[in-house]
């Protein structure tokens, strides 16, 4: 099942007295798994003789192994660039599997299709080394106007659900092909040109159902071309190419390139302009490039944003790429109609609920050199279709004053949405306080509102102390609107009823932008309602669910309402939510009565399953739920769709009695998919959740994951992995609370567990909480010592269960976690054998405007920046630490320059240390080279410095 562990040997390096560098003797030590004791192996003629020794020789001095092949042991100890390497054949072999099995169903009841998405295997670096333009946040690519780094699948299938056993009716990859090689006899009289497309993977992306569930859109992307539209209808069981005949390719950049309309007949789609000009790259400089802030006290804090802008040049292929043109297909009449406005670079479009109007926002000029494209200056209007006119409704400057708080916003009006359940109604918020936290005012956002033909004034639709977090609007005037505050990490969800109409405030005002238009201060919703008050969202335990939707008869997702004759102001709602509980997540089901709190349970998961409702099946006339979609899972068998049936409302409210866990296990369950374990090698993979108790009383968990048959009584301690990732709360109440399940699939193909095949003992997520202190805001004030306390934990753990032994324990993480490994080695030196780092930041002074959670600059906090900062204490490591960093990362904050720098300041110190930069590769790896590649490193590493 595993591969034996044999002895290992490896050669004994020694720092010469004289010059300072490594030596190797003429002279090879063997150590084995369960001993610390080694055996130097002395070669005299043609014979090896064996001699034992008692010492034990630190395995930091052991700096390459033979578990490898003397060929990989050669590329291993070069430097500069060497190929691609690959770790063992089981990693491979996980690599290469598809385990996760991604489900669609139609928005309409009862569902009546299932899409069964195949996932495609990594790409390669081939792919990744197509030409690349990086502007203002955005990764193109150029000859497709595409995003270079799309997520796609290889397959779709359709299957019919019903009583009986679900059925596949259609396989899309088999009907395009067919689809295809018809068209190309048809138009060329033979079939070379199908054969040669035949050659390259099918790449299909942007899947999206039509509103009445019975077709649905998706895209093929060709690498010399870019995406074609193609369209899947159900009941014909055909698909058909939309925009083939007309040459006209879509455009991806900004966002997605295809919308329905409500009718389920229209589509709405971003087209390339011909009508832009071609670019010319200059080969002589125009002059220098210059930015400026005249603004005296009006701050301007940018975070360390990656791809913006560097020239005119830059600027000129952002607009070239980004321009674009709207059109409306329709799918009855097999027509596309451009519409009548000038090409520009639209960055975001919505479809009014009845379909008569498109909500555009446009990119505009002038743009900025410190932030991304998001942050550039829009244009909001809205396109009316009828008779082709628009209607501006805001014009926004370059949001570059946002302070770096948490909770500051910008001070221009956003969040520009379609009310769900009207005809065409617009509504936005506008900050209060200017969107700085800092400001005391008693109000925070406001809520406005206009309706169609939008030539009145706007109303105010209600006020909110907080920050708005989301608006749930229902099929009536019942509605949820939520708030929230960062920094007390606090939410509250109030209930009001907003009216579906009413009367229009006209206006003469000159000023024609909506927004500016003037409003009437007394707002329509004057009786907001706290349904729930929530102190802490980081409190699990209370948390009290989520309501559910389903799409109206507009095409829009609202809130599941159901009324009762007593009830007719106050509707029930169904509520989700994780159930978690300090014996672990257990989801449920319930309904929840508005007008009194009172609230029934439905059903919840049962051990033991790990279940959790990912939608509803059917409903009665009433609209009331009749079976929901579980997803369903255990150690041992993959994630499964099933069906199960939930008592209606009307017979839980009558019956007025809640449901445990018994009645919900008796409930009946239909099974919509079967996939089977993909490696039944690893079924006997062992897991267990477990808790353990930081030096401070805080109460800690994380998964501990033993090869098969393994017992730390007979077979001793094992290497061990920590994987690890810090998170920040206010409070060790809801830091040390469960946040898993016992129960949850053993997904094997991910970081760290692929040592599982090689003998490690794996300790993957142990929870590393930076709490605030008492009376205190910042969980940052005590960084350090909770983050050493916290691997403390986790390590007099592991030798107290006799898994592990001291001088054999790695640590490991990626991003943050990276930062989190350079601090565990430079401020607990003893506690690791070695560190593996992937795509971290290790300088804060590097990333002086904030970082993770941390939203004061490095002025207002000096002496913290520079005491979480692993660089200023790198003559502090002394454990052997690898880099990894991708070539081209784009996340905020961890810059290439990072690892470069850490990399020389332990070159220079005289540290053993190895750095890895993945060519093309962002801050996640993607390419199948890649990530092979750094699981080799990895393996090497921990097989030198941690068997």
């Amino acid at each position: 099942m595993f591969p034996k562990r044999c002895p290992t040997q490896a050669w004994i390096y020694k720092v010469c007295s004289c010059c300072g560098s490594w030596k190797k003797p003429k002279q090879r030590v063997r150590f084995f798994r369960n001993s610390s004791q080694v055996h130097l192996l002395y070669k005299s003629r043609n014979k090896v003789l064996e001699c034992s020794v008692s010492d034990h020789i630190p395995r930091k001095d052991m700096l390459s192994t033979c578990i490898a092949s003397h060929q990989y042991e050669r590329v291993w100890n070069q430097q500069g660039t060497i190929p691609y390497q690959i770790p063992p054949k089981e990693m491979v072999q996980l690599v290469d599997m598809q385990i996760d099995h991604p489900v669609s169903f139609p928005p309409g009841y009862p569902k009546e299709y299932m899409l069964v998405i195949e996932s495609p295997s990594l790409p390669s670096i081939e792919e990744l080394s197509r030409p690349e333009l990086r502007l203002a946040g955005y990764r193109i690519h150029p000859c497709t106007f595409t995003p270079s780094r799309m997520s796609f699948v290889s397959n779709i299938q359709v299957w019919k659900l019903s009583n009986s056993q679900p059925k596949c009716i259609m396989d899309i990859s088999q009907s395009y092909y067919d689809t295809l090689l018809l068209f190309h006899k048809e138009e060329n009289g033979n079939s070379d040109l199908f054969k040669e497309e035949m050659k390259y993977s099918l790449k299909l992306c942007d899947i999206h159902w039509a509103p009445n569930g019975k077709k649905f859109t998706f895209c093929v992307f060709k690498p010399e071309w870019g995406l074609q539209l193609w369209l899947c209808d159900i009941e014909e069981r055909q698909i058909y190419p939309l925009l083939l005949e007309r040459n006209q390719r879509l455009h991806a950049i900004c966002e997605s390139p295809v919308k329905w309309f409500p009718d389920s007949q229209r589509l709405l789609i971003h087209l390339i302009s011909n009508k832009t000009k071609s670019l010319t790259s200059p080969s002589i400089p125009q002059g220098p490039s210059v930015q400026h802030h005249y603004q005296v006290q009006r701050q301007a804090p940018a975070r360390t944003f990656q791809d913006v802008l560097k020239n005119s040049y830059d600027e000129a292929c952002l607009e070239y790429y980004c321009t674009h043109e709207l059109a409306i297909y329709d799918y009855m009449e097999r027509s596309c109609k451009l519409l009548p406005l000038e090409p520009g670079c639209f960055t975001g479009t919505s479809i009014s609920p009845n379909g008569e109007y498109i909500l555009i926002e446009e990119m505009t000029r002038p743009y900025s050199y410190l932030f991304p494209a998001s942050r550039f200056p829009r244009k909001i209007q809205i396109f009316h279709i009828q008779d082709a006119s628009t209607t501006i409704v805001a014009e926004l400057g370059l949001q570059e004053h946002i302070p770096i708080d948490m909770d500051a916003v910008t001070d221009s009006p956003r969040c520009f949405q379609w009310r769900a359940n009207v005809d065409a109604t617009l509504c936005w918020v506008q900050a209060l306080d200017h969107g700085n936290p800092k400001n005391q005012v008693e109000y925070r956002d406001a809520i406005y509102s206009i309706s169609a033909p939008f030539k009145e004034n706007p109303r105010l639709l209600c006020k909110l102390k907080w920050r708005l977090e989301d608006i749930d609007w229902s099929d009536h005037e019942y509605t949820l609107i939520w708030e929230e505050w960062y920094e007390s990490r606090s939410r509250r969800v109030y209930s009001c009823h907003i009216p579906l109409e009413w009367n229009a405030n006209h206006g003469d005002s000159p000023i024609t932008t909506i927004v500016e238009r003037p409003w009437n201060n007394q707002p329509i919703v004057n009786d907001l309602e706290c349904l729930w008050d929530i102190p802490n969202w980081e409190d699990r335990y209370h948390l009290p669910g989520y309501p559910i939707s389903r799409m109206n008869s507009f095409g829009k997702w609202t809130l599941r309402t159901v009324q009762l004759e007593k009830h007719n102001s106050s509707p029930f709602l169904y509520l989700i939510g994780p159930g978690a509980s300090d014996k672990g997540d257990r989801p449920y089901l319930d309904i929840l009565d508005t007008q009194t709190l009172k609230r029934w349970r439905l059903w919840q998961s049962s051990p033991p399953y790990y279940e959790r409702c990912i939608g509803v099946y059917s409903e009665d006339d009433q609209q009331q739920v009749s079976q929901i979609l579980i997803s369903r899972e255990s150690p041992k068998e993959l994630p499964n769709v099933c069906t199960i049936q939930v008592p209606t409302l009307r017979t839980t409210y009558e019956n007025s009695h809640s449901l445990d866990a018994s009645h919900c296990s008796s409930f009946y369950i239909q099974s919509l998919t079967f996939f089977e374990h993909p490696f039944p090698e690893f079924l006997e993979i062992q897991r267990e959740l477990v808790e353990y108790e930081r030096q401070d009383g805080v109460r800690l968990h994380a998964n501990l994951y033993l090869p098969p048959e393994y017992d730390p009584k007979k077979s001793g301690p094992l290497p061990t992995f920590i994987w690890a990732y810090p998170q920040e709360y206010l409070s060790s109440d809801t830091a040390g609370q469960m946040r898993d399940s016992p129960f949850r699939f053993v997904h094997l193909a991910r970081s760290p567990l692929y040592w599982l095949t090689q003998g490690y003992a794996i300790l993957d997520g142990p929870e590393m909480p930076i709490i605030a202190k008492k009376g205190g805001k910042h969980p940052n004030d005590d960084f350090i010592s909770q983050l050493v306390s916290s691997a403390q934990a986790a390590i007099d753990y592991l030798v107290d269960r006799g898994v592990s032994d001291r001088q054999r324990i790695a640590i490991g993480g990626h991003s943050y976690g990276a930062f989190m490994t350079a601090n565990l080695l430079a401020h607990a030196p003893k506690l690791f054998c070695c560190g593996i780092a992937r795509s971290g930041a290790y300088n804060r002074t590097l990333t002086p405007f904030g970082f993770q959670m941390e939203d004061r600059n490095l002025w207002q906090i000096p002496s913290k920046y520079i005491e979480m900062s692993p660089f200023i204490y790198a003559d502090r490591i002394s454990s052997p630490l690898l880099l990894i960093h991708g070539e081209l990362d784009n996340n905020d904050g961890t810059h290439l320059l990072q690892s470069e720098r850490m990399f020389s300041a332990l070159k220079g110190l005289g540290k053993v240390v190895r750095f890895v930069k993945l060519p093309l590769e962002a801050h996640h790896y993607r390419s199948r080279e890649s990530v092979l590649h750094v699981l080799y490193e990895m393996h090497q590493w921990l097989e030198t410095f941690c068997r």
